[in-house]
């Protein structure tokens, strides 16, 4: 049984007893309190549910206590009934402004009060419950995302002397429905991948872990130079478990470090990866159905080279699906412009990007999860 603490505040002995002898239970505990500082006082040190605060009072008036208790954050949330001689419209507005929740009116009816206290504690009741549940469900979502960070790849990693990876990585929930990864196969070549699950939270992000777990358990069943395969046996997978709704793009790529040459499979019709060489952009661009959107489909592979000085840019759609005050998306060719601006070529600066996105963007936010990579070769 939940028992609830209730603090009565009246400068008078009497009302205090008559209050008292209203709600006394078995399931409340009763602190009495004859001016606003030793309320106060009570309140720091218990655990109070709910106060029945007089109004005029000496030292300090129940409004002055009320509006105390809820400019402190720690016990902002207590409920406050006023009880009082005062019955006219101007004083309730004003104890209502202050942060009450009701009023009870002098000469106290006993009656009354313990009906009103018996509802009031029982609203409590059903708002900490609330409250307990939340602050479970913020602490599992919180260690949910630790354990999709911890299985994100080594940021800015040197593969070789000439190849850096390096990504930018900003869920726009607690739990992101964006991934990538990047892993070695054998001395020469390395997948690496980006995935945009539809929707953001723990059903996307429950996909992107799976499918973090496809790729490492088959890998070694599949041809390395055959990333389309790799997406057909995805979304073979994907459909057979089926989740429903969701569904994901996917830029899936290997290079060869002797040789830099990429293989890549797209899945996705919604962002356009570029290669920035010194003086020129190379898109790759490839328009294919998503996975888990069809049964029996195939994906075809395609090849680029990755020269020294360049860069290949990947990223989710969250970087083109951004609109200034007039409405207008960004898009592949105004991200492309972006990146000029800010010499990406050259830097490859994620935190410029960023905060250029996000100034463009009437919201001042991201709608989406939003992911960026390279592969610099210098």
């Amino acid at each position: 049984m939940y028992i609830h603490n209730v603090l009565l505040v009246d400068d008078e002995f009497i009302n205090r007893k008559i209050l008292h002898r209203a709600i006394e239970s078995e399931n409340i505990k009763i602190y009495e309190a004859n001016d606003g500082f030793e309320a106060l006082d009570i309140i720091q040190k218990e655990h109070i549910d709910l106060i029945l605060l007089d109004v005029m009072m000496p030292k300090m008036s129940g409004y002055e206590v009320c509006e105390t208790v809820k400019k402190n954050p720690e016990t902002s949330d207590i409920p406050i009934i006023f009880v009082t001689a005062l019955h006219d419209k101007k004083s309730m507005i004003n104890g209502l402004e202050k942060g009450a929740i009701d009023f009870i009116s002098k000469p106290i009816d006993i009656f009354n009060v313990r009906l009103r206290v018996k509802q009031h504690l029982h609203t409590r009741e059903l708002y900490l419950e609330v409250k307990r549940n939340h602050e479970y469900m913020k602490k599992d979502l919180l260690n949910a995302k630790r354990i999709q960070m911890n299985l994100l790849p080594q940021n800015n990693q040197k593969i070789s002397s000439e190849l850096t990876f390096s990504y930018k990585y900003l869920p726009c929930d607690e739990l992101g429905g964006d991934f990538l990864d990047f892993y070695k196969i054998d001395d020469e070549n390395y997948y690496f991948y980006i995935a945009d699950v539809s929707g953001h939270g723990v059903a996307s992000s429950l996909i992107t872990i799976y499918v973090k777990e496809f790729f490492h358990k088959t890998k070694a069943l599949i041809n390395i130079k055959d990333p389309a395969t790799h997406l057909k046996l995805l979304n073979e997978s994907i459909l057979e478990m089926n989740f429903g709704e969701y569904y994901l793009t996917l830029f899936l790529g290997i290079i060869n470090i002797k040789t830099y040459k990429i293989i890549w499979s797209f899945a996705g019709p919604n962002t356009t990866p570029q290669i920035f060489t010194p003086d020129k952009t190379i898109p790759l661009e490839m328009k294919a159905v998503a996975i888990g959107w069809f049964p029996n489909i195939t994906w075809s592979n395609r090849s680029a080279y990755l020269p020294k000085n360049s860069t290949l840019f990947l990223y989710s759609d969250a970087a083109t699906e951004v609109f200034d005050k007039n409405d207008k998306e960004l898009g592949v060719n105004g991200l492309k412009n972006m990146l000029e601006e800010c010499k990406f070529r050259e830097n490859n600066d994620f935190e410029l990007i960023q905060s250029k996105l996000l100034n463009y963007s009437v919201e001042g936010e991201f709608a989406d999860d939003l992911t960026l990579i390279s592969l610099r070769r210098n």
